[in-house]
């Protein structure tokens, strides 16, 4: 996943919260019927993979602390790319935080492929734990 691709991925969840906030129709629709919601929203069918779905929480009160789980991934059978590779060899720290991992999985939905939203996580996986070491 590159910088374009993360940058598109965060103004698109910029976007949809931005609407969340100032459409309470938009808002209920988005948690109740996800998949139907974003389709509508982007104007195109979600192809998202056998048995998938979204999952939307309404988070906004100021009252409740949320935890989120998120699934396990075993990282043993995540492969790096190359550029992956050498960045974390030579040291570099990417500056995000967990945030990434949700804009990766986000961008890949949009970009209607598992494979995408799984190097999202793992690059924003990888962009937190280099950050804290």
């Amino acid at each position: 996943m590159n910088t374009q691709q993360i940058n598109e991925g965060k103004f698109f969840l910029n976007d949809v919260f931005n609407k969340c906030y100032n459409d309470s129709n938009f808002k209920e629709s988005l948690v109740n019927n996800p998949e139907k919601t974003l389709e509508n929203y982007i104007g195109k069918e979600l192809e998202l993979p056998k048995n998938t779905q979204i999952k939307v929480e309404d988070q906004t009160n100021e009252n409740v602390v949320f935890l989120n789980i998120p699934r396990k991934v075993e990282v043993t059978d995540l492969e790096l790319t190359e550029e992956e590779l050498e960045s974390i060899s030579g040291g570099a720290v990417f500056g995000l935080d967990c945030a990434a991992i949700a804009i990766g999985i986000a961008v890949g939905v949009i970009a209607n492929t598992i494979d995408d939203a799984i190097d999202g996580a793992i690059d924003g996986a990888t962009a937190a734990w280099n950050a804290h070491q």
